[in-house]
């Protein structure tokens, strides 16, 4: 995907989950007057879920800074942390033993 089409669909995740006035402030797209609202944490949380795992991971490492965000954006990076399955579900360590 080139970078103009990865842009593209950045943007169109922000504007799914309400986060035009994010996207904006960040310097992404045209409508730099659009208004930041105070986004809710769980519609920040499905963002970073859509933009992949790399986002995810910055979510994760928020949730651990209760230092410098609200107790209920903690508690919603938070999640992202909750919901990591095995690699190769139950028969995992049977796949690492014959791999080995």
């Amino acid at each position: 995907m080139k970078e103009r089409e990865r842009l593209g669909h950045i943007l169109v995740l922000f504007a799914r989950h309400g986060l035009k006035g994010l996207a904006a402030r960040l310097g992404l797209g045209a409508a730099r007057d659009e208004p930041l609202d105070n986004p809710g944490p769980e519609a920040v949380v499905a963002l970073l879920r859509d933009l992949g795992p790399v986002a995810v991971k910055f979510g994760q490492i928020l949730a651990m800074r209760s230092d410098l965000l609200e107790p209920e954006r903690v508690t919603a990076f938070s999640k992202l942390q909750d919901r990591v399955g095995l690699p190769y579900g139950a028969d995992a360590a049977s796949r690492i033993r014959f791999a080995i």
